[in-house]
């Protein structure tokens, strides 16, 4: 059996080899990988997102979802961004900030005065084309852009990969590629709760991160500095809870509700480890970029999560490094998610 096709309804692979798929509303599928250690991970091309992980770690192996979920593409529309691949660019760009080779860039606005993760209806609201390679775990999701969309150069060829490893790990990898230079700074919006219950805060999930500075926001979420996180709720660089953190008073956590920040990373390929309350899981989060976001659900639909009933780990490149793609050459940007249970 040719073991890299076209995914359709039913199994693709051997026995061995399986990637359950399946329909998942509004003409897409999703995709099951499991690998010899119980782990389980569910995908589909509906934004090119991770709709569910999980692990066996409950009694008689049962399996805990430690991903903020939803059941079909149509439960997706509304908040879009739930374990979505977010491309070509994470984050606020403001109106006007943004020059390419003398170019002001007029963005697609989807709020006041910026366009947020790439504008309205963009990569993650998307239908993907996908593939799957049974024999390595791993399905690739790709898409184009068309050159001007919400106000991108382009087209951008996009593509997101994801690969559940024997080492309990899922590696995800973004490529772009453009004829015209253009701005790729992708990341994913998957949500954490390692508890499995994302009706309780993260309060008890322990934190450690290698890094030393952090970028703060003004009100309307324009950058406002880089700072050292020496004696202030954002340090992380030894272990503790994020409760601790989120407990002290300091003007950016009463600004933005919680944690919504992005870290720069020491040491991205040991960037952060995150243990469960019950000690049962650790997520061991590894990059090539030099920054993190990490967004406590601090505003959110309350009837998926309460507040700060989850954390984000979007890892992404920081205000200092370049977001530019040169015409005709690819950029990769990878985050791997490592399980220990």
């Amino acid at each position: 059996m040719d073991l890299f096709v076209d995914c359709r309804y039913g199994i693709a692979g051997d026995i061995m080899n399986a990637i359950d798929i399946q329909p998942f509303g509004l003409g897409s599928l999703s995709y099951r990988l499991q690998n010899s250690k119980g782990m389980q991970v569910v995908l589909t091309d509906f934004g090119a997102r991770i709709v569910q992980i999980l692990l066996p770690v409950e009694e008689e192996k049962g399996l805990r979802n430690v991903c903020l979920s939803r059941h079909s593409a149509e439960e997706y529309q509304e908040p879009p961004y739930i374990g979505a691949t977010v491309a070509p660019v994470a984050g606020r760009l403001f109106q006007g900030d943004i020059t390419l080779y003398d170019r002001v860039l007029e963005l697609t606005e989807n709020g006041p005065g910026f366009s947020l993760h790439s504008g309205p209806k963009s990569a993650s609201m998307q239908l993907w084309q996908s593939e799957c390679d049974a024999k390595n775990n791993s399905v690739t999701f790709t898409l184009t852009l068309a050159d001007n969309y919400n106000g991108f150069p382009g087209p951008i060829q996009l593509s997101a990969s994801y690969c559940l490893r024997e080492d309990n790990s899922l590696y995800v990898s973004y490529k772009g590629r453009s004829s015209q230079a253009t701005l790729f700074n992708p990341t994913n919006h998957a949500f954490f709760n390692l508890a499995g219950n994302f009706m309780e805060p993260i309060h008890d999930h322990i934190l450690q991160m290698e890094a030393d500075r952090v970028q703060y926001y003004t009100e309307d979420g324009r950058f406002d500095g880089l700072h050292q996180v020496k004696q202030t709720p954002y340090d992380f660089r030894s272990e503790k809870s994020f409760g601790d953190g989120l407990s002290q008073s300091h003007p950016q956590l009463e600004l933005l509700g919680g944690f919504d920040n992005c870290w720069l990373l020491t040491c991205p390929e040991k960037a952060a480890t995150v243990t469960s309350p019950d000690g049962k899981i650790k997520l061991h989060l590894s990059t090539n970029q030099d920054g993190v976001v990490i967004y406590t659900y601090n505003n959110n639909n309350p009837k998926l999560a309460v507040k700060q009933g989850a954390f984000s780990l979007e890892c992404l490149a920081s205000i200092e490094e370049s977001h530019l793609l040169e015409p005709e050459k690819t950029v990769e940007s990878w985050t791997c998610y490592r399980f220990e249970y």
